[in-house]
């Protein structure tokens, strides 16, 4: 299940893993710490520091892992 894009930041511990499932149309923001973003069957891995964004453009399951701790995930459409 894909969490609900929300205002607030996500936080994440080091290591932590979030499924998304299809996070088509989503733009995803490191709000804190760094982010490693993943797609299924995308040969490029993501790594988003604070400030930048992804917008995901795959249909494909996507992974995101925090690689410092704490990190926050914010969504955006």
């Amino acid at each position: 299940m894909m969490p609900t894009p929300t205002r607030d930041p996500l936080p994440l511990r080091r290591n932590d893993v979030l499924r998304l499932g299809d996070a088509h149309g989503l733009r995803l923001v490191s709000a804190g710490g760094t982010l490693w973003i993943t797609i299924d069957g995308d040969l490029t891995d993501y790594v988003l520091g604070p400030g930048e964004s992804l917008q995901v453009q795959s249909h494909a399951q996507t992974l995101v892992s925090a690689l410092t701790a704490p990190a926050l995930l914010a969504f955006r459409h």
